[in-house]
């Protein structure tokens, strides 16, 4: 029984075996391969569902959290 392998969310390059959770980069291949990920989250290309908020609808203050 082989174990299953990695692959990289950016670039979809197998990891090896070895990296798993405890790798530097974890779940990604490299350095590179992170920082990627971390400008389309920037960007606004990646987001977390969530109801919409209204424009007249007040913010909420840290406070009320």
């Amino acid at each position: 029984m082989s174990a299953k392998q990695s692959k990289c969310p950016i670039c979809s390059k197998e990891l090896p075996g070895g990296l798993g959770p405890q790798g530097e980069h974890h779940p990604f291949c490299s350095k590179r391969c992170q920082q990627m990920d971390l400008g389309k989250w920037l960007d606004g290309r990646y987001s977390i569902p969530g109801r919409q908020i209204e424009r007249d609808e007040p913010e909420m203050s840290d406070n009320e959290q």
